[in-house]
């Protein structure tokens, strides 16, 4: 049975549908890309306040960032972290 492309470039129709979705998909990331902060954007004790308010109210979280895995993986590939605004915004009263 032979699979259609990956993207239908053949179906004009179907081709605008694609193109809208991913048009939609991109759209959504974007967002949710405004609605974190970048860790590394934080001066160091705006970073230990966010961290102290982790570990005391998004316990799973800190787990995670803390876990052995993820620190070896954030290294290999120089990640940042990126948190949701909220909890940044609950840790540090407000960002002016």
């Amino acid at each position: 049975m032979d699979q259609p492309p990956l993207y239908p470039v053949w179906d004009h129709q179907r081709s605008d549908l694609f193109w809208e979705q991913c048009r939609q998909k991109v759209a959504e990331l974007r967002e949710r890309d405004r609605q974190q902060v970048n860790l590394s954007t934080l001066t160091p004790g705006q970073k230990r306040r966010v961290w102290e308010y982790i570990k005391i109210h998004e316990p799973q979280l800190a787990a995670m960032l803390s876990d052995t895995f993820v620190q070896e993986a954030m290294a290999m590939f120089d990640a940042d972290v990126h948190i949701d605004i909220k909890i940044v915004m609950a840790a540090l009263g407000g960002i002016s």
